[in-house]
């Protein structure tokens, strides 16, 4: 029986920093302020709420133009990780307006960077990859090649380049990403731990799963030192790590680390969010494959309406449930229910190969 297993979530503590830019030390950049410090714990609604009353003083004050542009990316990467995506491309797209008017380097390179993650998120590559270069160009001229700041460009466009296939120059990006956060005396713990993450996710795409599994552990041991056992990075490496599991046909460990995953995305998300979703499918697969049929059919029957809703129908994510929810519904003999989903899984990937998504007709 055939399982799906992609790396769905191979971004991993993709944002360079928040609101005071705090990981780019050295630059002479603010330092970590307590919205900062409510995203690094996870607590997410707090952190939107600090970057909106901070977002209204700076409007208030007539703050410099670099520290409102700073605040509104801050708050469009909150938003981008609390999943409300629409919202976060509109803010990053007037904080990047406003670093250029002004011509503040610092944000607008950072901008760039966390900007760049949510566009390969929602499978904008190209424009991703163009606007990362951009990043990358601008931390070399200002910042230099040793900067946390051009380790984060390096680490994002090796994600990039994973996520259209190209592992080999993947792997090179993210080992220089590597190799320059771990140069510095005292690396941020998070800011390793996120490279380390989504380096063992391009290993495991070219079957190194030995040399992947070994930064998988030692990213989920560092999220944890530095944000606590529950933070969101820990479940998205368990869940790399699931997808790992599964390649490999080890569909018990598979179950047991994306149990965990779940547990902790429904603390910090909610039990409806498409972080949830994602994980429930993940889990239902292994079940599947473990003929733990009943299980999974209540997790993709929970899972499905909430991609339908968050993600939409013309989404990958979506649409490779669908063909997994298949699989088990085979499984249970529910044959004539399988081919109408399969139908309905064909019908949507048919409308994603002819499609041309609007965002491109924008360039």
């Amino acid at each position: 029986m055939k399982v799906a297993a992609s790396f769905v979530c191979l971004l991993l503590g993709a944002q360079v920093a928040l609101g005071g830019l705090s990981q780019a030390a050295g630059l002479g950049l603010p330092v970590e302020n307590d919205g900062d410090r409510a995203f690094n714990r996870g607590d997410y609604a707090e952190a939107e709420r600090y970057f909106r009353e901070a977002w209204k003083k700076a409007e208030a004050e007539l703050a410099p133009e670099s520290v409102r542009a700073s605040i509104i990316a801050s708050l469009a990467q909150v938003l981008m990780t609390r999943g409300r995506l629409k919202e976060s491309e509109e803010l990053f797209n007037l904080a990047l307006r406003i670093a250029d008017d002004f011509a503040d380097p610092q944000v607008r390179a950072i901008s760039l960077i966390n900007f760049g993650s949510l566009l390969y998120e929602t499978q904008r590559h190209g424009r991703a990859e163009s606007i990362l270069n951009e990043a990358l160009a601008l931390s070399l001229k200002h910042f230099g090649p040793e900067s946390s700041v051009t380790a984060n460009a390096l680490k994002n466009l090796g994600i990039v380049k994973a996520l259209t296939g190209r592992t080999k120059p993947a792997q090179e990006h993210l080992e220089k990403s590597l190799a320059i956060v771990e140069k510095q005396g005292s690396p941020e713990p998070g800011e390793l731990a996120s490279i380390l993450g989504s380096l063992a996710a391009v290993y495991s795409m070219r079957k190194k799963y030995d040399d992947a599994e070994k930064l998988f552990r030692r990213s989920i041991h560092l999220f944890q030192s530095a944000y606590g056992p529950d933070h969101s990075d820990v479940a998205t490496t368990l869940l790399n790590l699931g997808t790992q599991y599964t390649r490999r046909k080890n569909f018990a460990g598979a179950e047991e680390v994306l149990r965990e995953a779940l547990a902790i995305r429904e603390k910090v998300f909610g039990p409806d969010s498409a972080g949830v979703a994602q994980v429930k499918t993940q889990l239902a697969a292994s079940l599947v494959a473990q003929k733990k049929f009943e299980e999974a059919r209540v997790l993709y029957l929970a899972a499905l309406p909430i991609q339908e809703r968050a993600l939409g129908t013309g989404s990958a994510e979506y649409v490779q449930s669908l063909e997994q929810y298949a699989i088990l519904l085979r499984g249970l003999k529910n044959i004539s229910l399988a081919e109408s989903v399969e139908e309905r899984a064909k019908f949507l990937r048919t409308e994603q190969m002819f499609t041309v998504p609007a965002e491109r007709l924008k360039r």
